[in-house]
């Protein structure tokens, strides 16, 4: 069965965040160099490919996730960023850019629309009624959470669910790299 899959010229793989949003990243300074960005959070690693976190990044869920990176990203910022990840890439962009060019961010705001809906019905659980849903269940109980962390969630998901917000982000994904 292998082997079909290998067929469908699919991209080549590397380790990739599945969480690349700008508050996971912190900006080191270098006397000599340019700052670079540093990624920090790496729980969320996987093999794929690198347009992964390119469409991650400029999600509107994940540019205003962090209250302390939060941005509004227009189109032309968009475009800018993917053109600069593009000359990055060199010679290897052609194949790593998805066709459609949208797909990953696409799936990944379905990805996170999904679990904001997830964490709204999750989030509310004790820690009892987390571990009898499943053993290896997410535990979002506020018993487990700060305060602060909850609220921020809380009001992250309830802005990222509203059809005001999917119509932005849906509207954003017509934007082709």
């Amino acid at each position: 069965m292998f082997r079909h899959v290998e067929r469908l010229g699919r991209p080549p793989r590397t380790l990739i965040s599945f969480d690349a949003h700008p508050g996971n990243f912190l900006i080191e300074e270098r006397a000599d160099e340019a700052p670079r960005a540093v990624l920090v959070d790496l729980d969320k690693m996987l093999l794929s490919s690198p347009s992964r976190p390119r469409a991650r990044t400029t999600l509107y869920t994940s540019t205003t996730w962090d209250p302390n990176t939060s941005a509004v990203l227009s189109g032309e910022e968009m475009l800018a960023f993917y053109r600069a990840w593009i000359a990055a890439m060199g010679d290897d962009a052609e194949q790593h850019v998805a066709v459609p060019r949208n797909q990953p961010a696409t799936v990944f705001w379905l990805w996170s629309a999904t679990w904001c809906a997830k964490w709204q019905v999750l989030s509310g659980e004790t820690a009892k009624e987390a571990a009898e849903t499943s053993a290896n269940a997410e535990d979002w109980s506020e018993e487990k959470s700060a305060a602060a962390l909850i609220a921020h969630v809380a009001e992250r998901v309830t802005h990222y669910l509203q059809p005001e917000t999917i119509a932005r982000v849906r509207a954003t994904l017509a934007i082709k790299p």
